[in-house]
């Protein structure tokens, strides 16, 4: 998510993260996030948040970390893997397949 450019909104900068979040593999629980940074880029300018902080602030990080996920998920899995590649075998189908054609029916 790094460099990826933002958009304006009614005249609005959106903002989006890129966060580095450090996982655990609990043997019961799963995976337990126990480190977040917002930037991947180290510095004084970006704290590290840890379960131990106020929680709100432990709250708001994994947000952060939920939000990057779902737009990585939302471009990848569902537009590239769902959409895009649908779209080319309907496109081909329309363009080579006569309309009495049984899977030309199926569009």
């Amino acid at each position: 998510m790094d460099g990826v450019p933002t958009n304006v909104i009614r005249g609005k900068q959106q903002y989006i993260a890129a966060p580095l979040c450090l996982l655990y593999e609990h043997p019961d629980q799963g995976l337990i996030p126990i480190a977040i940074q917002l930037e991947q880029t180290p510095g004084l300018d970006t704290p590290i948040f840890l379960p131990k902080d106020p929680p709100l602030a432990w709250l708001l990080a994994k947000i952060w970390v939920r939000h990057s996920e779902f737009q990585v998920f939302q471009l990848l899995s569902h537009l590239l893997r769902t959409h895009l590649v649908v779209e080319v075998f309907c496109v081909s189908t329309l363009r080579q397949l006569p309309a009495v054609h049984p899977v030309y029916k199926v569009g």
